[in-house]
């Protein structure tokens, strides 16, 4: 777990849909895609997504948000087949996604 942490990968993703990789569009859960991020051998990726639209803030200078669960999933960077099954991330309320 720890070389994910110090991953510094050149793919990033944000709040974007759908999730694609060397042109494949990628099956998440969520349709909505809030970060991609590789692990540091460029092997996997990793994606968090949810199930909700983005919305925007509605603080002053606030990021968007998506409401609903969060879904990570792990893919193959050579081929963008999944690897194991997604995780689902229960958000109970709003101030979950804060």
């Amino acid at each position: 777990m720890e070389s994910w942490d110090t991953s510094t990968g050149k793919m990033s993703h944000s709040l974007t849909q759908p999730a694609s990789l060397q042109g494949k569009v990628l099956a998440t859960v969520g349709p909505t895609v809030l970060q991609a991020q590789p692990d540091p051998t460029e092997t996997y990726v990793a994606f968090l997504s949810a199930e909700g639209k983005r919305r925007t803030s509605g603080i002053l200078f606030g990021y968007p948000t998506v409401r609903g669960d969060r879904y990570h999933q792990v893919f193959r960077m050579s081929d963008g087949s999944e690897v194991g099954k997604p995780v689902k991330l229960k958000v109970a309320t709003d101030r979950d996604s804060i």
